[in-house]
């Protein structure tokens, strides 16, 4: 999706990280008997541009090709 960004195809895509891992750190804390502080969790969601893809394939390289 990257590489469409970096050919113009496209001018934007958004990277969102996966709920589970998440899910199952406060799952983890709630048994042990830690009630969460907040009922809501926003996760962070990242946008890639023409200006910021070759950064993100940095941080990404699995990504790449």
């Amino acid at each position: 999706m990257v590489d469409y960004i970096k050919k113009g195809d496209i001018d934007a895509t958004f990277s969102y990280p996966q709920p589970g891992p998440k899910g199952i750190e406060i799952a983890d804390a709630f048994i042990k008997g830690t009630k969460p502080n907040q009922k809501k969790f926003l996760l962070p969601t990242t946008m890639v541009t023409k200006e910021t893809a070759d950064d993100y394939l940095k941080a990404n390289p699995n990504l790449a090709g």
